[in-house]
This record gives C-alpha cells, structure tokens and sequence, in this order.
C-alpha cells in the first residue's frame, strides 16, 4: 500500500530530525568512538539501528538541493589527508571519474550530519550505494524513473542495503577496513550490481528499494510544487493554465484543469501584465508604509514576491525582444538579398533561367524568415506603435503582399511554355518592390526591438535590485529579523533605513515599469513564456538547477478547481475537506506502463488515472485517490 501522505515542510534538518526522533525512542546508536550501544534486545536494537540509518539516508535524499534522490558514496576508500578524508573516517568517499571508488563502505554518517550509527559489536554499519543514485552530475537525471544499477539476491532497483555483519569467522581479522573481514555476502560482477548473501551468512541485511526512497522524495518535489503554484496564487491572483497532455510542448491552454507545470501561458496583451504588476507592487508599497512592526516581516515577503514577479516578466520580455530582434535581422537580411537579386536580374531587362530560380529560391527562403517573425508577435502578442500604426498588422499585409508577388513571377517563371525573358522583368521587379517595403518594416521592428531590449534591461536591474534590498543577506528581511531578536536603537534604525530603501525601491520600479507599458502593444498572445509570480517558484526556472535537469516535469501533475478563482474548492480525496489545488507526483513507472506516454494511465493509478484526465482535460473528475490501490502516486494538497 502507498503510505499515507505526510506534509514536508522546505527548511527542516530532515535527517538530524529523523534521528532527534528515533533516539527519543530508546534507539540504538553509538555515542562516539567512546561510547557504547544502549542496552537492548539484541535483534530489536539491530533493527532500531538499521531503521534508524534508512531514515538518514532517505532524508539525506530529500534535502538534497543539487538532485533530490542521489545519495552519498560509502566510506572506504579515499585516503587524502590534505582533503581530510580518510577510510573510517564517517566521511563520504570523494568520486573517482565520477564514479564511487567502492560501492560498498562503510555508512557516512559524518556526511549524514547524523550520530555515529554502530552495531552490536560496535562496527559502523556497512553501506552499500546504487552506482545510478550517485550525488554526481553524471548521474542525471536522478528522479522516480532512475534505474538504479544495484539488487539484491537478483531483485531489481534497489537504491541503498544497510547490512551488519555476523560474528567473526575463521579467517576473518577485526578491526579492518576490507569488507571480507566483516561480510559473507558479496557484491558481484560489474554494473548492473548484485549483492548475493549465502544461506548461512549470518548478516542482517536492510534494502532500501527505489520506490521506497523517491515516496519520500516525491512528497518533497510535489509540496515544492504546491507551495510555489499556491504563492503564485496569492500575487497574481490565479493559477496558471495547465499544460494538458494534449499539449506536446506543454503549452498551457485556457480552460484546461489538469495537466503538466506549463512552459507558457495564453496572455490578453503585454502591456496590460507590465501595468498590473507595477500596481500589484504599488499596492505592496502602501501595505508595507501602513503594517504594524508586527506586520512588516509579512508585508516584506510580500513585496519580495512582487519584486520577483516583476523580475520574472522582464527576464522573459527582455528574451522574446531579444529574439524579435534576430528574426528581425534575419529576414531583413534575406529580404536585401531578395532585393540585389533582382536589380541584379532586372538591370538587363531580361530574366534568364538561372536569374529565375535564383529569385524564386530568395523569395522562398526571405518569406520563411518573415513568417518565423509574425509567428512571433502572434505568439507572444507583441506589437509596436509608431506614429498611430501598429507594426503587427503591418507586417502582416507585408508578408502578405510579397507572398502574392513572389507566387505570380513563380508561376510565369515555371510555365511550360515559359514567356520570354523580358516579359518576366515587370514581375521580377514586383518581387523586388514588396521585398523594399517588407524590408523596411523588418529594419523597424528591429529598431524598436532593440529599443524594447534596452529598456527592459534597466527596469530588470532595477526588479533585481529590489529583490536584493529586501530578500538578500543584509536586506530590509535579515535587518528586521535581527531588531526584532536583539531589541536595540541601533538594530531598529537599520531597519527602519532597510524598510525606507525598500520602498524607494518599489516606487523605482513601479514607475520604470508604467512607462515601459507603452513600448511593445498589447495585444493578446497564445505562448507567452510562463512567468512566476512569486520567488518560491523560482526554482522552476532556473535552468541548472534540480527540477530541470532532473526532468521532474515530466512526473509531475496537477489539478486546479477553478484557475481563475483560487479560492474555489471542489476537489476531493476520500473524507478530507475539499481542495482547490491537488499536486499529484507520478511514481517509477510500472509494468504496464509506457514513458513517455500520450495517457494518463502512463503515470497515475486507480482513480487518479481517470481518463477524464487525457487530451484537454477540461472536465477531469474532482476525485483523488490516496492511497491509489497498487499504484505508486504521491499525493500533495
């Protein structure tokens, strides 16, 4: 059965925790090299010993920041003084080519910043490490769907084996370092790993299955979730649109309920987004000059995430300018080429055959680039005014024109007959003229790209910089936190000077940020780039961190009552109290199971995998189910 959820809470010493708990209850542990083992049944301490070391290692996996899910090397071989670290030491072994040197050691329980975890005999617990779960970049990506590399008497997928040994046999010398020494059971072969135990072996052997440890650490990447989409609920004041599996791109689409974290959002102009977050940041502004000292620290955090956001959405306009620019540039390079081609042609006043092709293949190739750009100002929506016209319609007629022109020479230039050559130089010169004004539309859009790309930098320095101000090691957050810990004129003068900078700062930007609203239109687009509304989902963006690189999002689900109204409750899980938002991770992919796939059924289980959940998903069920029967869900609400 899938265990009953339980809520993890980002900040906790997981694995110090875990330990603080299990020694409150008469755990067996060694105390140091000095100490001895709590008095205790011998199989029940042994299994308290064991139980207690899992949880290290699977709270280690947690709280890893870097790939939630790897897990340390063993402690065996590394023998470096210079690096502090020697075999026996409680320390991990340092990678060798990216590799463990051993993939059985000793447990690293220095590494696990937990107590020193012995067994009866007073012998650290030998440790034996899944080659594919390495705390290493070559092992990305570490997530549910991770062969492990490691088993145990030939079962599969096995992350970690806690193993202590038997009583000292003939042969066997103690203390050691060589695993013979300690352990009748051996790790055979090479990758894929398989430790084989023998009928008499005498040892107590522990197995963490990979399905065991990522529960744990999909609790962790599913309320990561929950907290980021639920934060940018609270600014924005909606959900953002799933991305429904019918969205290959995962595109989020308007109407959908359950689906994917989306890569982009439908947007109802870009000039409307700037004003609404210069207002929301306003609003934080008053709400910061009018709190109580009781209430500051709230309304700091607040304006943190307006910061963010504002951060967030210049980042992303700053990219699409940018590369509204380039393909502005591109086609305008082609189109010049189109136009030297039939001057080049046309100044004999003769088209010859090759001259023909020649300008057919330019027109083909300079009309591509155009298109490339008003798929982009209809993507994102954007558009520049100059002088009362709108670039976006502009160019359309553009395209539109040198489309017809380019058609009617091409269908001259390839009949059979084919007219003379000079009959031809009226309709080469057609192509040129639309190439002209194309061209000169394109040399626009770039300028005021460029001039879009500018602008935008120095409002993001200025969101950046308020960021700083009130979220960063010695902002107005750090400065308000220490007055309220040691009382003192002077703590409370630098707060208050902090909280003054702050608000200097969001006037800044809140006016950076309206007066850039007039630059790029405001029409609506289909994919703008998904900006966050606040910093806790900033780990979602960021390219080099966990959730990426990991490719979580492909396991990841979620479902929303209403997206646009975040206080509607109507989803269901058994007796519970309805939710607005239910976060579902997709466990290691079982036997019946195709990754990736078009269906649900692919990831979720039993209830979960509704097929009202497929294509759009713009009915699903309210319905949850956890535990979900034999399957492998984790469930986040």
């Amino acid at each position: 059965m899938t265990p009953r959820p339980t809520r993890y809470r980002r900040g906790i010493a997981l694995p110090v925790l875990l330990f603080v708990i299990l020694l409150g209850g008469g755990l067996a542990l060694g105390l140091g090299s000095a100490g001895t083992p709590i008095r205790a049944d011998r199989s029940q301490q042994t299994s308290k010993t064991l139980a207690a070391a899992r949880a290290a290692l699977i709270g280690r996996a947690v709280n890893d920041d870097n790939r939630p899910g790897s897990l340390p090397c063993p402690d065996l071989v590394t023998d470096n003084a210079g690096l502090s670290n020697l075999p026996g030491d409680g320390k991990a072994d340092l990678l060798t080519r990216n590799r463990c040197p051993s993939q059985l050691g000793r447990l690293p329980w220095i590494t696990l910043a937990t107590p020193r975890a012995v067994d009866m005999a007073n012998e650290v617990l030998w440790y034996v490490v899944a080659p594919g779960l390495r705390d290493d970049d070559s092992a990305i990506p570490v997530n549910s769907d991770t062969p492990t590399g490691l088993s145990l008497n030939g079962e599969p997928e096995i992350a970690a084996l806690l193993i202590t040994a038997a009583a000292p046999r003939p042969g066997q010398s103690r203390p050691s370092q060589n695993a013979g020494d300690y352990l009748e059971g051996r790790l055979n072969g090479t990758a894929p790993y398989d430790y084989q135990t023998t009928t008499d072996t005498g040892e107590t052997i522990s197995a963490i299955t990979r399905n065991q440890l990522f529960a744990a650490v999909e609790q962790r990447v599913a309320h990561s979730i929950r907290h980021c989409l639920g934060a940018h609920a609270r600014q924005s004041g909606t959900f953002p649109w799933p991305a429904p599996l019918a969205a290959s791109d995962r595109q989020g689409r308007e109407g959908a309920r359950f689906g994917r974290i989306p890569l982009t959002q439908p947007s109802a102009g870009i000039a409307r987004r700037i004003v609404a977050t210069a207002a929301a940041i306003t609003t934080q502004a008053d709400h910061l000059r009018a709190a109580s000292p009781t209430e500051q620290a709230a309304a700091l955090a607040d304006l943190a995430d307006g910061a963010s956001w504002a951060a967030n959405l210049l980042d992303q306009l700053g990219r699409i300018s940018a590369e509204t620019q380039a393909l502005a540039d591109s086609a305008s390079g082609l189109l010049n080429k189109l136009q030297s081609l039939v001057e080049a042609a046309a100044a004999n006043d003769r088209i010859a055959r090759s001259e023909g092709e020649s300008i057919r293949a330019g027109a083909d190739s300079a009309l591509l680039t155009v298109d490339r750009l008003a798929e982009a100002f209809l993507r994102y929506g954007l558009d520049f005014h100059q002088d009362g016209t709108g670039t976006r319609q502009s160019l359309l007629a553009a395209q539109t024109s040198l489309q017809q022109q380019a058609e009617v020479f091409a269908r001259l230039d390839t009949a059979n007959p084919r007219p003379v050559q000079r009959d031809l130089v009226a309709p080469a010169r057609a192509v040129g003229a639309a190439s002209a004004d194309c061209n000169r539309l394109t040399h626009e859009i770039s300028q005021l790209a460029g001039e879009l790309t500018t602008q935008t930098k120095e409002r993001l320095l200025l969101a950046q910089g308020l960021q700083t101000t009130i979220d960063g090691r010695d902002g107005a957050i750090a400065a308000l936190d220490e007055w309220q810990r040691k009382p003192s004129p002077e703590n409370r003068l630098r707060a208050d000077q902090a909280i003054a900078a702050s608000l200097d700062g969001s006037n800044r930007l809140a006016t950076g940020l309206d007066t850039l609203a007039t630059l790029p239109g405001d029409e609506a687009g289909t994919a703008w780039p998904m900006v966050w509304a606040s910093r806790h989902c900033a780990f979602i963006s960021d390219e080099t961190g966990w959730w990426q690189v990991n490719r979580w999002a492909e396991l990841i689900f979620y479902q929303a009552s209403d997206p646009l109204d975040p206080s509607r409750k109507t989803l269901q899980i058994g007796g519970r109290p309805s939710q607005s938002l239910i976060v579902v991770s997709a466990g290691g992919k079982l036997a019946h199971q195709q990754r990736p796939g078009g269906r649900i059924a692919d990831y979720l289980e039993a209830g979960n995998a509704d097929p009202s959940r497929d294509g759009e998903a713009r009915n699903p069920i309210a319905r949850f189910d956890y535990p979900a029967g034999a399957g492998n869900d984790q469930l986040a609400y």
